[in-house]
């Protein structure tokens, strides 16, 4: 509010819990948003005429008011162009076609030009030049360089139907696999590989000194004036929703490195969802918010929800449950489970609790199997 006497903004306290209240609102729905909705919105952003105007100034000696910022340890998916085409059946809006018929045509391409280039001119492209700006500085036509993008671009877009989850669904979650837990060229190093752009080209890098000397020399219209407030508030709310992912899958990373270097789940850490928020700094439901629904592919193939990294003690029982009947391969009894969960973990179960495990966990692999 402004304080009259003075001339001088000034907060009330009072405003606060409604500012507050209207700010979780703002970033519960960008959360909420499904991966394929949620890089529509991103690639409209990005496609927006203040976006472009604020990357890429006229001025070409003039400092972008919005730049990008790369994720630390992040990378393209290794499995990023492998993907099942007899599930194309199953799209809908989704140009198949164009993707699958160009795919092995455009891996060629990229390997002529070199994974440096594709990662400067197509993954990355933080300078956003345009079709003909690529081409001339690849020394490649214009097609190639379209068809290069087309592919890339609905990749990214639908990355929930091109990597789809094998996990199954369930009327209340249908997960989206958004990364893998890859292992780096350092023994015991993980990096994480994104199966979207959206993620792998990182946030945005707002300097508000630039971007308050833009609006004063007109580089934008009045009407994109008009709406430059709004539109930086989204992109703010883009950068959290990245930035918030980003930190939670470094954080399993780091806190269940021993899990993810064994595959045993005897070293899964007891790390609850409210440990995490914690760690981070967040609320247990912007944490559950983010992690719902997400899964990633584990260094050995796996694909884990995110949640499971976050193991109350009696989903780690669980867990551990199924690893003895996995390596078993399911050919003890429920005494025998009972018996191994003590003699390996120490945990004491009931044999009624070793056969609801059994059937839960069978349930849970013949939908993973359909």
């Amino acid at each position: 509010m402004i304080d009259r006497q003075h001339g001088k903004l000034v907060q009330r306290l009072d405003v606060l819990p409604m500012a507050k209240m209207l700010l979780a609102a703002e970033l519960s729905g960008m959360l909420d948003l499904t991966e394929d909705e949620f890089s529509k919105l991103v690639r409209t952003t990005e496609n927006d005429s203040i976006f472009q105007k604020l990357v890429k100034p006229a001025d070409t000696k003039s400092k972008p008011p919005i730049t990008f910022e790369r994720l630390p340890g992040t990378q393209m998916a290794k499995a990023y162009f492998e993907f099942k085409e007899e599930i194309s059946s199953d799209a809908e809006n989704v140009d198949v076609e164009t993707v699958l018929s160009s795919k092995d045509e455009v891996v060629k391409l990229i390997q002529v030009l070199g994974i440096e280039k594709f990662k400067k001119y197509f993954l990355y492209n933080h300078s956003m030049l345009n079709y003909d700006e690529i081409a001339a500085e690849l020394g490649i036509e214009v097609d190639k360089v379209k068809k290069i993008s087309t592919v890339i671009d609905e990749i990214s877009i639908h990355s929930e139907f091109f990597h789809p989850s094998s996990l199954p669904s369930a009327p209340e979650v249908r997960y989206n696999k958004v990364a893998s837990i890859e292992e780096g060229v350092v023994p015991g190093q993980y990096n994480i590989g994104f199966f979207s752009t959206r993620y792998i080209r990182g946030k945005y890098k707002i300097d508000y000194a630039q971007l308050e000397a833009a609006k004063k020399i007109g580089v934008l219209t009045p009407e994109e004036a008009k709406r430059l407030k709004q539109f930086v508030r989204n992109l703010e709310l883009i950068n959290c929703r990245k930035d918030n992912l980003y930190r939670i899958i470094q954080r399993i990373i780091e806190v269940q490195h021993n899990f993810l270097s064994s595959r045993n789940y005897d070293e899964l850490q007891p790390y609850t969802q409210r440990n995490l928020a914690e760690d981070l700094g967040l609320s247990t439901s912007i944490i559950c918010r983010t992690i719902n629904g997400r899964s990633v592919d584990t260094p050995w193939g796996d694909e884990v929800p995110l949640k499971d990294f976050f193991p109350h003690p009696r989903q780690r029982k669980q867990l551990l449950a199924r690893q003895i009947l996995e390596d078993s391969r399911w050919g003890i009894t429920d005494i025998e489970l009972t018996r191994r969960m003590f003699d390996k973990f120490g945990i004491r179960i009931s044999r009624r609790t070793a056969n609801l495990y059994r059937q839960t966990l069978k349930k849970e692999d013949e939908k993973r199997n359909k």
